[in-house]
């Protein structure tokens, strides 16, 4: 299955978070926790080792929160249309995959 722009800014958002699994990422997304690290790993992206967690966690840096797309996905449920409209995203009953009728058939109309 072909990954959205929106699925691999989450990725790459969530990807190196203390806490935030593969598995967790992938129930998010929709997708198996293996296309999820055969994702990240071909965005080469990468996680924490054991001493920058542990300086991760005794550091008094603020975190800063997701903006844009990865602070409205935050909010879908595994039901809601996930065509993204401009910073947020449809929302719709899931017609098929992971969008309503009319993003549905726009979405197979372009491949």
């Amino acid at each position: 299955m072909k990954w959205q722009s929106h699925e691999v800014q989450y990725l790459s958002t969530y990807w190196g978070q203390t806490g935030v699994t593969a598995n967790k990422i992938a129930v998010r997304l929709g997708k198996t926790r293996n296309s999820v690290i055969g994702k990240a790993n071909a965005l080469h992206l990468r996680r924490l080792d054991n001493n920058e967690v542990r300086h991760q966690k005794s550091s008094t840096i603020a975190r800063t929160q997701p903006t844009g797309l990865a602070h409205a996905i935050i909010g879908l449920l595994p039901f809601h249309c996930r065509w993204p409209i401009h910073d947020k995203f449809c929302c719709q009953p899931i017609y098929r995959q992971h969008y309503c009728s009319l993003h549905y058939h726009a979405s197979i109309e372009h491949e």
